[in-house]
């Protein structure tokens, strides 16, 4: 019904107004995005995990669930998976990047995450310290 709905109000400004178009003119010139438009922003790749403040990563788990890391300069983390955000401090341990992620009450891992440089990725490993055995990996791309 909502289809009808608009699809009517659609049809009925173009009588009211008119409509014109480049399918209406077939002289008329068919603008082409410049090659600059196209093209994705560059980012700076990092090199150590001391430079993943001001950082953006998303990927999937091995659950098949969606996340999104954004690393701030003021030590926090904010996690989002499907809308579910928090903010969560991080701490660079070595070669490791360590934080924990509460998913409820008495569900929380602890982190580590190991950065591919070459590769621009993270893998996060996560494992809860009251059972070793519930584990999750999401391996992480750099987008911003």
């Amino acid at each position: 019904m909502r289809i009808a709905w608009g699809l009517a109000a659609v049809v009925a400004t173009c009588v009211l107004v008119g409509c014109s178009g480049p399918a209406d003119s077939p002289d008329a010139p068919v603008d082409q995005p410049s090659a600059a438009a196209d093209a994705a922003p560059e980012i700076e790749p990092i090199a150590a995990l001391d430079d993943l403040a001001g950082t953006s990563w998303r990927g999937d788990d091995t659950e098949g669930d969606r996340h999104t890391f954004t690393f701030g300069s003021d030590g926090l983390v904010t996690h989002d998976s499907y809308g579910a955000k928090q903010e969560v401090s991080w701490t660079v341990v070595g070669d490791t990047v360590v934080f924990r992620i509460s998913f409820g009450p008495g569900d929380a891992l602890d982190f580590t995450t190991t950065l591919d440089a070459d590769a621009q990725t993270l893998t996060a490993q996560g494992v809860d310290a009251a059972d070793p055995d519930d584990q999750l990996t999401i391996e992480l791309t750099r987008f911003r």
